[in-house]
């Protein structure tokens, strides 16, 4: 009996995720471990350029912000993302969750474990990749 070939299958799609971030050392960290997760990270020091980053590159599943940038907030940054591109948003900053965080999904206070880190983001992203809405004029 010969066995029938086994279909190859394309793989399931990687999560794309925008981080911004104005310190060098945490974009690093949560780089390092976005790559561990084998999701796809654009790093940006800015909300401008996380703007920019989204319109050009495509719509994320995640953005990870810190709260405060030097260009503005990052939590009215994520959250504005949220709305126009259906994503999932995690703060990630050494200030407290404030009473009113409307857009924000998960709030890690700095400085977090990093196994903390990647449970957050693995809760936010599991089976969400590709599941974002397509960028609307």
């Amino acid at each position: 009996m010969t066995p029938f070939p086994t279909p190859s299958l394309p793989p399931p799609p990687r999560a794309q995720a925008v981080v911004i971030q104005d310190d060098a050392d945490t974009l690093a960290a949560i780089g390092r471990v976005l790559t561990e997760m084998r999701i796809d990270a654009l790093p940006v020091v800015s909300c401008q350029a996380a703007r920019h980053a989204a319109a050009t590159v495509g719509p994320p599943d995640l953005v990870i912000a810190d709260a405060r940038l030097t260009d503005g907030s990052g939590v009215d940054c994520a959250s504005e993302m949220k709305a126009r591109y259906g994503c999932r948003t995690l703060v990630y900053s050494g200030s407290p969750r404030p009473d009113a965080a409307d857009g924000i999904d998960a709030w890690l206070l700095k400085p977090a474990d990093l196994t903390a880190l990647r449970d957050a983001v693995a809760e936010l992203v599991d089976g969400y990749a590709g599941r974002r809405r397509p960028i609307s004029g």
